[in-house]
């Protein structure tokens, strides 16, 4: 499960939260898919703003049997262009159901006014098409607004049947012009739904990371180290530890570094490795303290080992889970269910 993505481009920080996933990723499991659309939950407005694009919201007729299992797709024609064939994908089926409207975006560089559109039916990635029952959807209508800054929408009134591309005696797509055009409804129930909870603010710690290097000859290392925290609520993702205005890494030395990071949890184990770079990339570790500054909770990471491609156990890592207890108080549970 994909908990949250870090940007700190331009000097600043967004925090992308996905919403669950709770699927596997396999050829022969569930819906037998190798990837996964996630549903961005708080894509701040910077993030739209930086490109532009196209709200579309495709409402589908009360008749019977309206909805589809399968995907959706639409090509906008303007004044100043016309756009690709994009897939508006029914993510486990989830969308295009009967008498209901969804909403979805795409980056699209600006058309001008959307005089016409085309709108199809295709193949959703999973589905047997043979063994599928349903092969067609019966389309209401598809509405249009540029974003961010359009005030006004277009509306495409659809009302025919729409089927599978090789479907006897039925249109797989249909050419629609625009029908009327309105101001931009906040309240739409397609807006509504897909508007984001409300949610509690990502909580951040402090994490100090001390490296100790062993006190052997040669023990210390020019290459670039980094660190990969793990905890009960998920991991740090590799970590770069770089410093300024001194050697790193030197025999005997303490090594201090600071990562904000999201919370994760009480620590179960850590992976600490280099890149074997530079004149000295051999490197003995004594071990790594890491303390979370905010709680206060301090762990210990014995070592003890080469971490080298020709001494100990020639690997370029080591995987270290800390010592019994922690430095100050609280016993540690076996970390178990992470062991390599």
């Amino acid at each position: 499960e994909l908990q949250a993505v870090v940007s700190t481009q331009s000097r600043s920080r967004y925090f992308f939260l996905f919403s669950p996933c709770n699927k596997w990723l396999s050829s022969r499991k569930d819906d037998k898919n190798l990837s996964r659309d996630l549903l961005c939950e708080n894509l701040p407005e910077e993030a739209v703003q930086a490109k532009g694009g196209y709200e579309v919201i495709v409402t589908v007729s009360n008749k019977k049997d309206s909805g589809t299992n399968h995907d959706i797709w639409v090509s906008l024609e303007g004044k100043s262009g016309t756009s690709e064939k994009l897939q508006l994908k029914n993510n486990a089926g989830r969308f295009f159901n009967k008498a209901t409207s969804d909403l979805f975006f795409f980056e699209c560089e600006d058309l001008g006014d959307i005089t016409h559109l085309r709108v199809g039916l295709a193949p959703r990635e999973g589905v047997d098409v043979e063994k599928d029952a349903i092969k067609q959807c019966h389309l209401h209508q598809v509405t249009v607004n540029r974003v961010p800054g359009g005030v006004t929408e277009q509306v495409f009134v659809c009302n025919h049947w729409l089927s599978l591309p090789g479907t006897p005696g039925r249109k797989s797509y249909r050419k629609l012009a625009v029908t009327s055009t309105q101001p931009v409804n906040p309240d739409h129930p397609a807006r509504v739904k897909s508007a984001p909870p409300p949610s509690a603010p990502l909580s951040l710690s402090t994490y100090r990371v001390d490296v100790k290097t062993a006190d052997k000859f040669a023990a210390g290392t020019d290459a670039n180290v980094s660190i990969t925290l793990y905890g009960k609520t998920g991991d740090s993702g590799k970590q770069a530890l770089v410093g300024s205005g001194k050697n790193l890494f030197e025999r005997n030395e303490l090594s201090s570094f600071d990562l904000e990071l999201a919370d994760l949890g009480r620590l179960v184990k850590i992976r600490i490795e280099h890149d074997n770079s530079g004149l000295g990339a051999s490197w003995c570790l004594d071990h790594v303290i890491v303390t979370n500054v905010t709680s206060g909770d301090k762990y210990t990471f014995p070592c003890n080992q080469w971490i080298d491609k020709k001494k100990g156990n020639k690997e370029l890592f080591r995987v270290l889970w800390p010592e019994g207890r922690k430095v100050e108080g609280g016993e540690l549970e076996e970390p178990a269910d992470l062991a390599e």
